[in-house]
């Protein structure tokens, strides 16, 4: 999906350092532990997504608008200046390919800012009015997904209804995956689906998939393909799915989203068990008994220097070869929830 704006803040904290990427085979609880909670204060407004765009700032969007950080410097645009914008929380920040930030409010509409210019999505451009997206998939190609089930794609600045979409549940889309052979993997409140051309197929029970909700779908550069939601992870043999074995991943827990790193490693953030990094059949566990703020990661992200950064309940945390850094409620501007985006860099 998914789910804060902190990635460079380090740089105000004295971090002047070179930041070291995930070293290959290091056990997690080897990472010193470094937290910033909410101890030390309360944030007035809350941070809902972040993205990073070029050149490396970070992007939030806030209960109020927009925040970008630099490195230095906050600048926050508040949304009663944001051009049609008639929400003020918003909800959703991401990045395209080609530097494009994508932010969504909470409620009807997309905007959108390249080159210090704001603008909306209208359905002259075919992106029907009162449209609320859920879901940006911006890889190879730009898809939008909506909280009715359908799927939109921006080319040559037009949104393009992919017809498909029609035959997938009018349910909210949560994640959309382009996998290798153009097909798109699509997360749903109502299942997992597979686009391939014009044929949609529903991966389910038969298919020996269990998770009717579904949050997650990523595919290591090994091949191995996975799908996580309500009732934890389940990895496609070749044949059919099959459920990922550990007491964190049961029928109870909720995987909220994956990211393959560097080192072709899945990284699975869970709303109550903390998050997970599975590396072949070894799967290391981080949570609040070895020193992680709260076992509710609700996102995942790797930055351009192989630094691992969760979002949880208790704020953002970085995971990297020296130590792990979260940043929280006491750092005014840093959230308690949200969905971290990247870009094409990392």
């Amino acid at each position: 999906m998914a789910r804060n704006l902190t990635l460079l803040v380090l740089s105000m904290l004295g971090g002047s350092m070179p930041l070291l990427p995930i070293e290959p085979g290091r056990p997690l609880t080897e990472y010193k532990l470094d937290v910033f909670d909410a101890a030390s204060g309360i944030i007035p407004h809350e941070v809902s997504g972040i993205a990073i765009a070029p050149p490396g700032f970070l992007w939030a969007a806030t209960t109020n608008g927009l925040v970008r950080f630099d490195g230095t410097r906050l600048l926050r645009i508040p949304s009663r200046e944001i051009p049609g914008l008639k929400a003020k929380v918003l909800v959703m920040v991401a990045t395209a390919n080609d530097g494009t930030i994508w932010f969504t409010p909470a409620g009807p509409g997309l905007f959108s800012l390249k080159d210090g210019i704001f603008a909306q999505a209208t359905p002259q451009q075919g992106l029907p009015a009162n449209t609320e997206v859920f879901a940006m998939g911006l890889g190879r190609r730009s898809w939008f997904g909506t909280r009715d089930g359908y799927i939109y794609e921006l080319r040559a600045g037009r949104f393009e209804l992919l017809p498909a979409s029609c035959d997938l549940p009018r349910s909210s889309i949560r994640n959309i995956y382009e996998d290798h052979d153009n097909s798109l993997w699509v997360a749903l409140d109502g299942g997992l689906y597979r686009i391939q051309g014009s044929d949609v197929r529903h991966y389910g029970p038969r298919e020996g998939n269990p998770i009717t909700r579904t949050f997650a779908v990523a595919r290591t550069r090994g091949g191995d393909f996975y799908a996580g939601g309500l009732g934890g992870v389940v990895h496609w043999n070749g044949n059919r799915f099959e459920p990922v074995s550990h007491p964190k991943l049961d029928r109870n827990s909720q995987v909220l989203e994956f990211i393959v790193d560097r080192n072709d490693d899945l990284w699975i953030s869970t709303d109550g068990q903390g998050v997970l990094r599975k590396r072949g059949r070894e799967i290391e566990v981080l949570d609040k008994t070895n020193g992680l703020p709260s076992n509710q990661a609700l996102n995942l992200l790797e930055d351009g220097e192989g630094s691992i950064w969760l979002q949880t309940r208790a704020g953002l945390v970085r995971l990297r070869d020296a130590a792990i850094l979260a940043m929280s409620r006491r750092h005014k501007e840093f959230a308690s929830s949200g969905r971290i985006s990247q870009d094409n860099k990392g």
